[in-house]
């Protein structure tokens, strides 16, 4: 791969991260506060769980291309010391990918099976706390990346 095709990988991966880095945030920055309570149990639904569904589409797309170009930017980094932040970045993303699966997952099926009033708040509340763990995941994919460019580009003067 040439030097400008890997300074472009490197440059493409910022992108999804940022993308990433973005949705987590915002969701604790501007939506934790009506989150539960000005829907209620019964509108959740409709006014989270459905736009859950087709944001999964979208994060399965953006996650493949990012463990592909990751292990593309490692293939092509890997006589040079920078190879781990890829490397780093792809672990990240399978992370990230497995803890919504695994733990992310099972709390949504039990919200879009429309609790009680008081089992729906116990599992919001839950689903908050696992997703600050999850934006701290999202948010680290974009620090590898940046990394990776600000090593190159001290390579370079």
């Amino acid at each position: 791969m040439t030097n400008t095709l890997v300074v472009l990988l490197g440059a493409a991966l910022l992108l999804p991260a940022a993308f990433y880095m973005g949705t987590g945030l915002s969701i604790i920055l501007f939506q934790y506060r009506t989150t539960g309570t000005a829907t209620g149990a019964k509108n959740f639904v409709d006014s989270f769980i459905s736009p859950v569904k087709m944001a999964i589409r979208t994060f399965t797309i953006l996650s493949t291309l990012m463990m592909v170009g990751s292990a593309g930017l490692a293939i092509a980094e890997w006589h040079s010391a920078r190879k781990w932040l890829p490397i780093a970045y792809f672990l990240t993303v399978a992370g990230a990918a497995t803890y919504t699966i695994k733990i992310m997952f099972p709390i949504n099926h039990k919200l879009a099976a429309s609790p009680d009033d008081a089992e729906f708040h116990r599992l919001v509340a839950l689903w908050k706390r696992r997703h600050n763990i999850r934006a701290v995941i999202w948010s680290s994919e974009i620090f590898y990346m940046i990394t990776w460019l600000v090593l190159l580009a001290r390579k370079g003067r």
